[in-house]
């Protein structure tokens, strides 16, 4: 096998992989904001990132705390 045949074999199985990779990747894009799209829909979305009740039970879906939770861990880390 001559060393051109490798290399571009070499070369288009990459870019199979990473167009795979992109394809995947929008895949599951789409899936969760065609599944989440019903919740924003009941509760909005600016309720539902700056609200700071978190009850399911309740239909309360805030995630401020948690955001801020997140952020002090990252900053600890640091």
């Amino acid at each position: 096998m001559s060393r051109y045949f490798i290399d571009k074999a070499s070369k288009n199985a990459v870019f199979l992989c990473a167009f795979a990779s992109i394809i995947v990747f929008l895949t599951i894009i789409v899936f969760i904001f065609k599944e989440g799209l019903p919740a924003f829909e009941r509760v909005g979305f600016f309720s539902f990132l700056f609200g700071t009740e978190w009850r399911p039970s309740l239909g309360q879906y805030g995630i401020l705390p948690m955001i801020v939770g997140s952020l002090y861990v990252t900053f600890g880390a640091l």
